[in-house]
């Protein structure tokens, strides 16, 4: 990771992240309002490294899609494809630990209903 492109995309990338660590209750207007100070660096490093994944994930995904437009090859896209630009287009909106989130609730759901129906 040495070409300027390179560190563009890594300026851009810790930038949005930061971003979106300190102001995703701003944004998602979640009350921070009399919160204490692990609750916040919580939040931070939650929305942090939610916006970071998914600026991984796109760094995965640009290279193949250029390349795919540069030699105008036909698009074959595989599942890992498709779910490194789901997660890299819901981290980058901000959205990746509200989707983590409720996946894991969920799944705790449906093995609590499972749970009761065995007994």
């Amino acid at each position: 990771m040495s070409s300027w492109p390179d560190l563009a995309f890594l300026a851009v990338a810790l930038g949005a992240s930061v971003f979106y660590g300190a102001k995703a209750c701003a944004i998602f207007g979640v009350d921070a309002a009399g919160k204490h100070w692990p609750w916040k660096v919580h939040q931070f490093w939650l929305n942090f490294s939610g916006s970071f994944t998914g600026w991984l994930a796109l760094w995965v995904v640009i290279p193949r899609v250029v390349t795919c437009v540069i030699e105008a090859c036909a698009p074959e896209l595989s599942v890992s494809d498709v779910a490194l630009f789901f997660v890299a287009f819901v981290g980058v909106t901000g959205f990746l630990p509200t989707a983590i989130i409720g996946l894991v609730l969920s799944i705790k759901e449906v093995v609590a209903k499972l749970a009761g129906l065995l007994k």
